[in-house]
């Protein structure tokens, strides 16, 4: 992991051309080392670049993934909680993409399925609302879980 870091750091930096800070690409290079590890099931080295500073507010649909992790993982009630507040958060963030805003909504729409978003005022019937929207951006879950043909 670290020669491979490195490795795409390096590459990062031979391959600036001084059209954006440095930083940009230190935070891209994480961002591909934590989908590298979401890609191989290393829960450990996604979790380690995930949160690097700046990773999710340039690929907001890491936390997406984040809450994917968490899903496969079991985890608490509270990191899903914190998964439901951060999707909420990103949810109308400009870095998303189409696909990517609809994944959210959907993952959202679960979470409040599943009781989380009680104490932001969120009801279970609401869930809906958020697979509508998961729908209306293509995505396919949505759709079948609406009823969509």
């Amino acid at each position: 992991d670290c020669l491979l870091s490195r490795g795409l750091g390096d590459v990062y930096k031979r391959q600036y051309q001084g059209n954006a800070p440095i930083d940009k690409y230190e935070i891209d290079a994480y961002w591909l080392l934590a989908f590298i590890g979401y890609n191989t099931q290393n829960h450990q080295q996604f979790q380690d670049y995930i949160v690097r500073d700046g990773v999710l507010a340039l690929h907001p649909w890491g936390a997406y993934l984040q809450y994917v992790m968490h899903m496969m993982d079991n985890a608490a009630g509270s990191v899903l909680q914190s998964d439901f507040n951060t999707l909420l958060f990103i949810s109308n963030n400009q870095n998303l993409t189409m696909s990517e805003r609809g994944d959210v909504f959907a993952a959202i729409a679960d979470l409040i399925s599943k009781g989380h978003g009680k104490k932001e005022g969120y009801k279970p019937k609401q869930a809906v609302d958020f697979l509508q929207e998961a729908a209306n951006c293509g995505n396919e879950f949505a759709k079948e879980q609406l009823g969509y043909e």
